[in-house]
């Protein structure tokens, strides 16, 4: 008896100790260390630009670079005309879904940069254009598909940084570095942390704090969650 009792204790035991033995999770921080947003040339491409009904649209293209590959990333801008310090909004779109700036938020006065995370699909004349190393980052999987917990050869990832996610943060990170330097928004400073969660809510809700976010002279990251009506607001610190 004492044999199999040792045997059936070494059993349960060695799973949980390869798990100690394992490498932990790293830490968003830890995570995002080596990565800076802000590095080397954007490369920006205009490839359409008018002034309408007293806003400019700009299209662009612009280089982002993540895990030594570089991406030409897709993005649309909106301000009106004669804007010099307005707030700066990123607009996140969903899934398989295209860079599509809010025409409400520019009438009330932000800056608004959306830009495309998608990647090739359909017919679509401009998009986001991923090297083959991260083929992975185009949504649509008769281009690539996404990888979460397995790679596009179906085999289990060891990094974080070798899924879809972790290339479309990095891409959206950029682009708000790209819309900072833009010359009708105000650079970015700390924020309140309490007044910042008041932008979190209804589209209308936070089209009436716009006079509030503009004496904070902040960028924001705008969420859009197609189909609910509702946005998310976070101010950059």
């Amino acid at each position: 008896m004492k044999p199999t009792l040792t045997l059936l204790t070494a059993v349960f035991l060695a799973p949980l100790a390869a798990l100690h033995a394992a490498e932990p999770f790293p830490t968003p921080a830890a995570l995002w260390k080596d990565y800076d947003p802000d590095q080397g040339d954007f490369k920006e491409e205009v490839v359409k630009e008018e002034t309408r009904d007293g806003i400019l649209n700009r299209d662009s293209y612009i280089s982002a670079y993540v895990l030594g590959e570089e991406i030409r990333g897709y993005c649309r801008y909106r301000v009106k005309v004669g804007a010099t310090k307005a707030p700066g909004l990123l607009a996140v779109h969903g899934w398989m879904g295209a860079a599509e700036p809010d025409r409400k938020f520019v009438e009330d006065g932000w800056a608004v940069m959306a830009h495309d995370y998608c990647g090739r699909t359909g017919d679509r004349p401009h998009f986001t254009k991923y090297p083959e190393k991260l083929r992975h980052g185009n949504m649509d999987r008769t281009v690539a598909g996404p990888v979460r917990a397995q790679d596009l050869d179906g085999k289990q990832i060891t990094d974080p940084r070798q899924t879809s996610d972790y290339v479309w943060y990095a891409i959206q990170r950029r682009v708000l570095s790209y819309l900072e330097q833009a010359g009708s928004v105000f650079p970015r400073r700390k924020c309140d942390n309490n007044a910042a969660q008041g932008l979190v809510g209804r589209r209308e809700d936070v089209s009436r704090k716009y006079s509030e976010a503009k004496d904070w002279h902040c960028l924001a990251a705008l969420d859009c969650r197609t189909g609910k009506g509702s946005v998310s607001i976070s101010l950059e610190s």
